[in-house]
């Protein structure tokens, strides 16, 4: 029987593309972060670890079942909403800030806490979320819009046969480049991972928690902007889109320049004659 969806060949071509740099992008980074920098792949599969255990075996199942719990309170109520967006977002800053931050303290007691552990660990945590989640996701949506029969589409749940009309409908009718839209979400996303891993290892670096608290509102801070409040406040369609990119990308250089910044701290001396790090 002949698909239900009709995906023009450039379209799909540029699925396919971003759906490889998801999935391969990631380890193509730490392969060469491994070769030039100091911390190997142990500490890049122990950050991958704690991403596993404190996104997909703890929070995600306990968030699931909550907003089940709560769905049509959430529904009747607009506040109400935005309210628990908020409480996602900060259990999702909780839970992966709290995971680096054990991590180092217990998984990698033992390992120099340098720049490059933050990097490569940060790597991890990112990359397996980009490798396994985001791209295993992909590959399904792909999957299903090739396989799936109008016989197929008729027997399906009211929601799920929407969701993949609209689904075919947001790449058929886009321009073809819009497909690497995903690719670039995730290469900002796993900056952002990175620059999280290094503010948190500097809590041990410097020996003061606040780096640990910094993480925890700036990755509340992307997580509460990007799926609630720009949704809320701009119209769907291009220029949705148009404001998610800007502010993937205005995260992303934030990320990046923390990176950067606190890649050397070197020992400095106050007036006082005590020493102290100074991240410049």
């Amino acid at each position: 029987m002949e698909p239900a969806f009709t995906i023009p060949t450039t379209n799909l071509i540029f699925q396919l593309i971003s759906v490889a740099i998801i999935i391969v992008g990631p380890l193509v980074a730490a392969w060469i972060a491994v070769r030039h920098l100091s911390a190997g792949w142990r500490i890049f599969w122990l950050g991958a670890l704690v991403f596993i255990v404190s996104q997909v075996v703890l929070r995600i199942p306990i968030m699931t079942a909550l907003q089940a719990m709560v769905a049509p309170q959430l529904a009747a109520s607009p506040a109400l909403y935005i309210g628990f967006g908020l409480f996602l977002a900060f259990t999702a800053a909780l839970f992966e800030t709290g995971g680096r931050y054990l991590g180092y303290r217990f998984l990698l007691r033992n390992a120099p806490k340098t720049w490059d552990t933050g990097v490569i660990f940060g790597l991890g945590h990112g990359g397996i979320e980009s490798t396994v989640l985001i791209g295993a996701l992909a590959i399904m949506q792909l999957v299903a819009l090739l396989t799936t029969t109008e016989a197929s589409l008729s027997t399906m749940a009211p929601l799920q046969a929407e969701g993949l009309r609209s689904l075919a409908a947001g790449i058929t009718d886009a321009p073809a480049w819009i497909g690497l839209r995903g690719a670039y979400e995730r290469v900002m996303a796993v900056t952002f991972h990175v620059a999280m891993s290094v503010l948190v290892l500097q809590s041990f670096i410097r020996n003061e928690q606040r780096w640990s608290w910094y993480a925890l509102g700036l990755h509340t801070l992307i997580d509460f902007v990007n799926p609630m409040v720009i949704p809320a406040l701009v119209p769907d369609g291009t220029a949705r889109l148009i404001a998610e990119t800007i502010s993937l990308t205005i995260f992303g250089i934030v990320a990046l320049v923390l990176i950067i910044r606190l890649r050397r701290p070197s020992l400095v001396t106050t007036a006082h004659g005590r020493t102290r790090l100074n991240a410049s």
